[in-house]
């Protein structure tokens, strides 16, 4: 998900800003899928935005595409990376197969995933950034 290791990187924005100095940009890998160890599982858990209990979020569902930009603004545009590269956007083992999703059958949605992950990047980008694209 999209989270930084404190061990690796105590201060991100910190970091962030020092490579903004160098006339630098940075690009972030950020995957659709959260560790069950974490605060992003946990909300999406709560709120049933997983994919039939798997660590993958159902992208179908607009308050799951709604609370994913939430993560990755908060731990990555708030502090000023430039980029996502959206990994992992073809789930693993396949979780949405035989599963319903908020679209309807997971297997027969199983293609666009990618899709709509980085729909929810775009949407929120959308919302939040409107005159930042392109820049």
């Amino acid at each position: 998900g999209p989270q930084w290791d404190p061990k690796v990187y105590p201060d991100p924005a910190a970091m962030v800003r020092q490579l903004h100095a160098m006339h630098l940009q940075l690009m972030v890998s950020v995957w659709s899928r959260f560790d069950n160890n974490t605060k992003f599982w946990r909300t999406m858990a709560a709120g049933h935005h997983l994919i039939g209990g798997s660590t993958y979020f159902d992208p179908y569902d607009r308050r799951a595409r709604e609370q994913f930009f939430a993560f990755v603004n908060e731990s990555m545009f708030s502090i000023g990376v430039d980029a996502l590269w959206l990994d992992a956007t073809e789930p693993e083992l396949l979780p949405n197969r035989n599963q319903r999703l908020a679209l309807g059958s997971g297997t027969a949605l199983m293609n666009p995933y990618s899709l709509m992950v980085a729909t929810a990047v775009a949407e929120g980008l959308w919302r939040d950034y409107p005159t930042a694209q392109g820049q």
